[in-house]
């Protein structure tokens, strides 16, 4: 996956396309571990594979530092092109002129709930759009004056 230049110029400019930021919650009884592998050795190249991301990053949560804060268990960055937001076939990767497009979008979403299911993700999932900027640092001794 290669990552589309900023828009915009200068430090902190906005990355084309848009962010989904999934929370992801362990099913009650589920082993952590098993939990774990299952999203992260298996679902990951799922994910990768069937959607039409061009940036993929995993955050497992350790412990909420915050009292009350509600139970995570990992924090997952898509990002998609902009066309992903109103267009299944673009969210997907699949191209409409495919002869096959349909049937292709039909096996990559079946794929998707199939592996989502198998660590709870089907359920308890909240996913929030956003926007991503990619910090640069200011060039070495400019803030020296």
């Amino acid at each position: 996956m290669a990552m589309p230049a900023p828009q915009g110029s200068g430090p902190d400019a906005r990355v084309r396309g848009f962010t989904g930021v999934a929370l992801l919650r362990r099913p009650d009884g589920m082993d952590p571990e098993h939990w774990r592998s299952r999203w992260q050795d298996h679902h990951t190249q799922v994910a990768i594979d069937v959607q039409g991301t061009f940036g993929y990053v995993q955050n497992l949560v350790i412990r909420a530092v915050t009292p009350g804060a509600p139970a995570l268990a990992a924090i997952v960055e898509e990002q998609f092109p902009d066309a992903a937001k109103s267009d299944i076939f673009a969210f997907y990767g699949v191209d409409r002129a495919r002869d096959d497009a349909k049937a292709e979008l039909k096996r990559r979403t079946d794929a998707m709930s199939a592996s989502t299911a198998t660590f709870g993700a089907a359920e308890k999932i909240d996913v929030v759009p956003a926007s991503r900027y990619v910090p640069v640092p200011p060039a070495f001794g400019s803030a020296l004056g």
